[in-house]
């Protein structure tokens, strides 16, 4: 649409335009115009008398085309200058002019206008009237010419003055005027839509869809010279949404069309002879459309209005080669949204009402959002499939940077940044794709500026989600070309996210900006904020990111790193009220909201009186912690006095300090008389013939200890008690306010000379302890027959069916030893003496006993298990000797007090001495007897595992047994067994009161029955069997008298 104005054009043969142009130009614009033909709606928009202020143009200007199409072009009101002199001039030479003009006006359908003008000079009023009459005259004439009244006059002499001084007067010759010109275009712009409707009507029979086009364009040329530019623009959507009856045959896109970026014209439009394509005809009603939405200064308008464009013409491109629209669709989506977004926000610099720039600023950041990401599509294929991500993927690499070199990245700041306007990025930098695509660092940079200028956009249109992402993009940018101080600014700027995904993201490359320029100390915190996020992040990624603060908790020194909300602490009090010199002992219930395991070098908890004189630490070392519900303890001397309160905990790990904020606890520690305490920690089980650890505890109260001794003499006594395993070293561990000390004490005469200890301190001495004893059973032989122990269970249980009962059988099995440590010392240069014993329980907690039997080709091995001590017994592993089982033995059993364990296995390729080696340990996993003396040394008292063997087969050992009951004169047999797999003898001696049936010597392989008559009642000896192996006589085990149960005759 390129005649935009409404023309009035002029005939002036006497050159008096230049004299009357300047009073009608003061009366413009005109606001009278009406348009008595409303069509259909849309056009219900005409409602109210419309200002127009047309351009004059000289009558051999104007434009006076022949095409209807064209019709628009026409002036809508043509006036004739009539220079009056005389009557006579008029008759001879203007009125046949004016004849033959306004009739060839009239048949171009254009409205036309006498306008009367007389110059003269001084002015008697005759004169006036008699140019009054001649006026009069000349109207009549040309009424009686065309029928209608269409001449008006304009007084004016050489000085460019009314001649009247009468305002009233000039007004009414000036409304004359202007009147007669409000009439004229408006009968114009009536007949000139008329016109153009008329011509659609005729169109719809040819069906021409080109024709269509032409006169409504024509009809929206109309509207809007008339200041209707909503109107046109609905005519002009209605081309693009024609009724059905037109058959759009449209041409293919061409290279050029995709590569344009320059507007087209009306002219270059309907001089193109090809069939245009659709795009081609969208970009010219859209270039129209913009017009007129800008003549109307509807910038909002402008802003949807192109959106809809771009947006609807991808939809074309699908209409070419897959190549072509990814690559030349990309191109013009680029060019057009960029030309389109630098015009929309230059625009908004010049607009005042703050509701209109920010809805226009939300048209820029959408279309800039095409710019950016045809450009990305754009820099794969230019640049073998690199591309800028712009995708929000978290960091994985959490890796510390110890190099002394930091990449600064100041000097690559785009230097527009500084800008103090930072919207007028966009319009002075060049983002053309000659100058982007130079090099892959100029590609960097405009990504860089294009998503500044998107978030300045949606931050201008107060859309603060889309702001935030992209500032966060604007940082991810900025970190991967290593520009990581500013990044850190960004990132720190970002505020108040109301995602939680896009809070992370932020979180997580500032994170990575900090390890990168060694700020170790927010690095910390931000890590710390990260894991807060553990349920949304990538599996493994919270481990790796504690693995980094895991490093540098060894390189930077922290405190007060607040985690309450990654591990929730609840702690509660053993007791609410101690001794002063007590052990005070807390349970701590914490929630690992991580799901990875953590590990802590200790936990604090210090405990403040209301004016924090006095204070106590609960201390727990070696802490790890899993996923979920953890337990551990902290413990502490009772070293203040008064009501103490504890309201955190302090979690330490290297050089960090973490706090959490827990339930308020109060303890009352009351004064002690006492100065000093002795307590013995004795493990939970003691065993003969192993070697333990037993610990002394020796605590202070408010007085110190000097020249200290502890008097072990009492335990001397080597021949009946032997508990003192190592008798000249012992370990020590103190703990005072300086902290913890371990040294070696030497043990001279049963004595151990102790160092100083200061008031409110604890010390340990550890000595080891062991009990010989020789049980017969644990020799290397083996049996057929159970041991004492096993029978006199087996026995009790026939009578007790519960074990408790049983439990209390088992004290002839356990051996009471009392162990005295005196501690002698001086305080307050005062001799004392602190007496202490006590009772030890030594036992052997298992008994083993087994049995083999010949089963067809193998051997069928029974083992029993007895446990004889008072706490239950965990077996840890089995291992054969000489033997190979069909069954794994291993696995692990608890064997409670009393209880026998019946074990049958399968065994072959059997080589004597066979032996079992079992490895076992008490059941309990938390002795009530509580150590808390050192980690290891707890572990050792607490977890010490024994080893207990035992034979069950010795070479060259027969064994025999009697079967029962054995009466006098009644023959009885004796089985004898040799489980070697070898030929053997066997010959039973004569002996007194027995009668020897069998051979005296007869052959066998594993097993032999000999008969036997005993003649005698009572405990008599058995006679002796002799075995031989080849030449050589082995040894035989069995029993040695048997009691003969006499007939009774009655």
């Amino acid at each position: 649409m390129d005649a935009e104005v409404l023309t009035v054009a002029y005939y002036d043969e006497d050159n008096k335009w230049s004299e009357v142009s300047p009073y009608i130009q003061t009366q413009l614009p005109l606001n009278d115009i009406c348009i008595s033909v409303v069509p259909e709606p849309p056009y219900e928009l005409i409602s109210e008398p419309l200002k127009i202020s047309p351009k004059f143009v000289k009558h051999d200007s104007a434009f006076w085309g022949e095409a209807f199409e064209d019709a628009f072009r026409k002036p809508y009101l043509w006036i004739y200058l009539l220079y009056y002199t005389s009557i006579e001039h008029f008759k001879s030479i203007s009125k046949p002019k004016i004849r033959e003009m306004v009739n060839t006006i009239t048949e171009q359908r254009i409205e036309w206008l006498i306008l009367f003008v007389h110059p003269i000079t001084t002015t008697p009023k005759t004169s006036h009237r008699s140019l009054y009459r001649a006026y009069e005259r000349i109207s009549l004439e040309i009424n009686s010419m065309f029928g209608v009244r269409q001449c008006v006059k304009l007084y004016c002499n050489e000085s460019k003055t009314f001649l009247c001084n009468d305002i009233d007067i000039y007004k009414n010759y000036m409304e004359e005027l202007i009147s007669a010109m409000n009439r004229g275009i408006s009968n114009g712009l009536c007949n000139r839509s008329a016109f153009f409707l008329e011509e659609i009507n005729k169109v719809e029979e040819t069906k021409d869809f080109y024709l269509y086009f032409l006169m409504k364009e024509g009809l929206a040329a109309t509207y809007a010279m008339a200041g209707l530019q909503k109107v046109a623009k609905v005519l002009y959507d209605q081309i693009l949404s024609p009724p059905e009856i037109y058959v759009q045959n449209f041409g293919s896109i061409t290279e050029d069309e995709l590569t344009r970026v320059s507007e087209i014209t009306m002219q270059e439009l309907r001089s193109n002879n090809k069939a245009i394509s659709h795009l081609y005809l969208r970009k010219y009603i859209f270039s129209c459309q913009k017009r007129l939405l800008e003549a109307d200064e509807d910038y909002i308008g402008i802003g949807h209005l192109s959106l809809n464009f771009v947006c609807t013409c991808l939809g074309l491109f699908k209409t070419i080669s897959e190549h072509e629209e990814k690559y030349f669709g990309s191109i013009w989506v680029y060019n057009h949204s960029l030309e389109l977004a630098k015009y929309l926000q230059a625009k908004s610099k010049d607009i005042t009402d703050p509701e209109v720039r920010t809805v226009l600023h939300y048209s820029v950041g959408l279309m800039l959002s095409l710019v950016r990401s045809r450009l990305q599509i754009l820099s794969r294929m230019k640049f073998n499939n690199y591309e800028i991500l712009m995708d929000l993927e978290p960091v994985s690499d959490f890796s510390l940077d110890r190099s002394p070199v930091k990449i600064e990245g100041q000097a690559l700041r785009p230097k527009n940044f500084h800008d103090e306007r930072p919207l007028e990025i966009l319009n002075k930098s060049d983002l053309t794709l000659e100058a982007v695509f130079e090099t892959q660092y100029r590609l960097e940079e405009a990504l860089l500026i294009l998503t500044h200028s998107l978030y300045e956009n949606f931050s201008q249109a107060n859309y603060q989600k889309f702001a935030s992402r992209y500032k966060v993009e604007q940082g991810i940018l900025l970190t991967t070309r290593g520009m990581y101080e500013q990044a850190i600014e960004i990132f720190a700027s970002v505020k108040d996210i109301e995602w939680d995904s896009l809070q992370i993201f932020v979180l997580l490359y500032r994170l990575q900006c900090l390890l990168n320029t060694g700020r170790l100390s927010e690095a910390v915190s931000i890590g710390l904020r990260v894991c807060k996020y553990s349920e949304i992040l990538k599996k493994n990624m919270v481990t790796r990111l504690w693995k980094c603060i895991e490093d540098i908790s060894h390189i930077g020194k922290m405190e007060k790193l607040d985690i309450e909300d990654l591990f929730p602490v609840e702690v509660k009090l053993a007791s609410s009220r101690v001794l002063q010199g007590d052990i005070i002992e807390a349970i701590c219930k914490i929630n690992n909201t991580l799901p990875c395991k953590i590990e802590f070098n200790k936990a604090t908890s210090q405990y403040f009186t209301n004016r924090d004189q006095n204070t106590i630490i609960l201390e727990g070392k070696n802490l790890t912690l899993n996923p979920g519900q953890n337990h551990f303890k902290i413990s502490g001397v009772a070293s203040a006095q008064g009501k103490l309160k504890s309201r955190s905990m302090y979690l330490t790990m290297n050089r960090l300090q973490f706090i959490i904020e827990v339930n308020i606890t109060t303890i009352t520690i009351d004064e002690n008389t006492k100065c000093v305490s002795l307590i013995h920690k004795v493990p939970s089980l003691l065993v003969y013939n192993e070697t333990q650890l037993l610990a002394i505890e020796i605590s202070t109260r408010q007085f110190p200890i000097e020249s200290g001794s502890i008097d072990l003499s009492d335990n001397k006594d080597v021949i009946s008690m032997q508990i003192l395993y190592n008798k000249n070293k012992a370990e020590c561990i103190s703990y005072t306010k300086e902290g913890k000390d371990n040294r070696i004490l030497d043990i001279k005469d049963y004595n151990v000379k102790l160092p100083f200890l200061p008031s409110h301190s604890r010390l340990y001495v550890i000595v080891e302890v062991k009990k010989s004893r020789i049980f017969e059973e644990q020799g290397k032989k083996g049996s057929t027959e159970m041991c004492s122990s096993v029978n006199f269970m087996k026995k009790l249980s026939q009578n007790n069916t519960h074990r408790q009962v049983i439990a209390n059988k088992l004290t002839a099995f356990t051996e009471v030893v009392d162990f005295h440590a005196n501690l002698v010392y001086l305080s307050n240069n005062l001799q004392a003496k602190e007496p202490s014993t006590s009772s030890l329980d030594f036992i052997l907690p298992l008994t083993i006993t087994s049995k083999l039997i010949k089963y067809n080709n193998g051997l069928f091995l029974q083992i029993q298990v007895l446990n004889c001590s008072h706490l239950s017994i965990q077996t840890i592993s089995w291992e054969v000797v000489n033997a190979q089982i069909f069954d794994d033995p291993n696995c692990k059993m608890v064997i409670r007090t009393g209880q026998i364990q019946h074990l049958s296995f399968m065994i072959k390729n059997l080589v004597s001495p066979a032996k079992f080696c079992l490895v076992y340990s008490s059941a309990l996993k938390f002795h009530e007897k509580k150590m808390h003396i050192d980690p290891v040394i707890d572990r050792k008292m607490k977890e010490q595992q024994f080893n207990l063997e035992h034979y069950f087969l010795v070479d060259e050992v027969a064994s025999y047994r009697v079967s029962e009951p054995v009466v006098i004169g009644l023959e009885c047999c004796v089985v004898v067994s040799l489980l070697n797999g070898k030929t053997a003898r066997v010959r039973v001696e004569k002996a007194n009161g027995w009668c020897i049936k069998s051979p005296l010597l007869q052959e066998f392989i594993d097993r032999a029955e000999l008969s036997i008559i005993p003649c005698k009642a009572g405990n008599l000896n058995l006679p002796e069997i002799i075995v031989w192996v080849g030449e050589k006589i082995i040894k035989t085990e069995g029993p040695k008298k048997v009691f003969v149960s006499p007939i009774l005759k009655r």
